[in-house]
């Protein structure tokens, strides 16, 4: 059964915090890292999301409110 996973990161270039929303098939599934822009300043950062995710390119950053 795929969780929902939302992971806090800090933008390397504005240096605001967003999360990464991403869904996870199974809780030992292993990670690969993935660009993802930032929702503020639109920099590329490099995130660590699970690799199916990243496979499917199923993964979005959003704003922290």
């Amino acid at each position: 059964m795929a969780a929902e996973v939302r992971d806090r990161h800090t933008c390397s270039g504005c240096g605001k915090h967003f999360v990464i929303v991403y869904q996870q098939l199974d809780p030992d599934e292993s990670s690969r890292t993935v660009p993802i822009a930032c929702p503020y300043c639109h920099a590329l950062n490099r995130v660590a999301v699970a690799t199916s995710a990243a496979t499917a390119s199923h993964y979005w950053s959003e704003r922290l409110s």
